[in-house]
């Protein structure tokens, strides 16, 4: 089953960490080596607007995947 949830975010540190999560999730579940592998995500805008760079969270082969981005 899916479970929703609702969060209010406190301040721009509390959205930053939430968004880290979230586009980091596919490449934590192994679903894409990079985060910008997963097309359908928002990270692709961040990346535009110049918050995120392409190669944020680093990649599945390197040897350190930052446990902190975890559940």
């Amino acid at each position: 089953a899916t479970e929703n949830w609702e969060h209010t975010f406190y301040d721009e540190k509390d959205l930053n960490t939430h968004l880290d999560y979230i586009h980091f999730n596919p490449m934590k579940h192994r679903l894409v080596n990079q985060v910008a592998e997963w097309l359908w995500s928002s990270f692709h805008r961040y990346v535009r607007l110049g918050i995120y760079p392409p190669d944020w969270g680093g990649s599945v082969e390197s040897d350190f995947v930052d446990a902190s981005m975890g559940e």
